[in-house]
């Protein structure tokens, strides 16, 4: 499974002159990670379809966001039925 990541908010704080461009760049990755995966016949999941980037820094993830994605995902394999391997 590929999973993009939630965008970047535009407000990167004191990292704005090392990420120039990123928050714009960071809201393709989802199209261009789903293409990725279709291409390579994985499944794929956005991240950011259920979180976002915590506002203290503008690109990680804090420890809601984290919860909201391990379920999503937990979810998410359910849904695709993957065998146990034994």
């Amino acid at each position: 499974m590929i999973v993009s990541p939630p965008p970047m908010l535009d407000d990167i704080k004191e990292w704005r002159s090392i990420f120039a461009g990123a928050p714009e760049k960071s809201r393709q990755l989802a199209l261009e990670f789903e293409i990725i995966a279709d291409s390579l016949e994985v499944h794929f999941f956005d991240a950011g379809s259920v979180a976002t980037c915590d506002p203290l820094d503008g690109f990680h993830i804090n420890r809601q966001a984290h919860a909201l994605l391990g379920s999503a995902l937990a979810r998410e394999v359910e849904a695709i039925g993957w065998p146990d391997e034994k």
